[in-house]
């Protein structure tokens, strides 16, 4: 008795569609950067001889917590917009809204990850040509970026106009 109630239960859960969980790709991506900062953090730490303390692995469970926590704050804005006929028009968005937010995360693992490469190794082609200007890009930290100089001007016209 109790095998068919587990069975009839497996076989329920089999048979939903959980049209509420972010594009498989995007997690596993997610994933795999966390876990790529991870190790790159730690090989950054061996580098410098620094440490490698529990608070240190404590933080990356934390981040992976708040993330965690983030994605499923989505996924419940999804379930409930796909739920809710009030909602309804809002459900389109709320796909890109929890996509997008993977991303974001995938986006700022993957610059964490390229800081730590930079950090151990400025010396080498591949780190001066590559992860140096890659980093700079993802960081906004391009040289005659045209909104900067914009910015520096106006802000170099406003003090010219000022009373002495």
């Amino acid at each position: 008795m109790k095998t068919s109630a587990i069975a009839a239960l497996v076989g329920t859960f089999l048979n939903i569609k959980f049209s509420f969980l972010p594009t498989p790709s995007l997690l596993l991506v997610m994933g795999v950067a966390i876990v790529l900062d991870l190790i790159t953090g730690i090989i950054k730490a061996i580098y410098f001889d620094k440490m490698r303390t529990s608070e240190g692995y404590r933080k990356t469970v934390i981040k992976f917590t708040q993330y965690g926590g983030a994605v499923v704050v989505g996924m419940l804005l999804k379930y409930i917009s796909g739920q809710s006929n009030d909602m309804a028009n809002i459900q389109p968005y709320v796909e890109y809204l929890t996509n997008g937010l993977v991303i974001f995360i995938i986006f700022i693992e993957c610059t964490s990850v390229l800081e730590n490469l930079f950090a151990i190794d400025q010396q080498t082609p591949f780190s001066r040509y590559f992860v140096g200007p890659l980093l700079k890009l993802l960081t906004f930290q391009i040289k005659n970026n045209p909104i900067i100089k914009m910015e520096q001007q106006h802000e170099a016209n406003q003090k010219q106009n000022e009373p002495l």
